[in-house]
């Protein structure tokens, strides 16, 4: 029988019958004018692990190879808007906040 699930912090927003972690929302957007790239930003964590920002990427592509998928990614990014950007990083800073981590400086 394994332990007892703790408590979720106020922040989740998991499907806990499909997802072990805990996660916040992060709204993913769509990166490039051919939209084949999304990124998001989120808070989790995972049972007896800690906790972390969690910055996904995602290619949507048909056979991906790793470091073409990486330099596509980069590509992308270099597409996205200033706009894109600072609402990634206030992703980033959202989901640090929601963990109690403060802003070294």
């Amino acid at each position: 029988m394994s332990a007892p699930r703790p408590p979720c912090p106020p922040w989740c927003t998991a499907d806990h019958e499909f997802l072990a972690s805990c996660t916040s929302s992060g709204s993913p957007f769509f990166i490039g004018s051919d939209l084949t790239a999304t990124m998001s930003a989120y808070a989790r964590r995972y049972p007896g692990a800690g906790v972390e920002v969690a910055v996904n990427g995602k290619l949507h592509l048909g056979k991906p190879r790793e470091a073409e998928a990486l330099a596509v990614l980069l590509e992308q990014l270099a597409d996205a808007t200033p706009g894109q950007h600072r609402d990634l990083a206030g992703q980033v800073r959202a989901a640090a906040a929601l963990l109690g981590w403060k802003e070294e400086g």
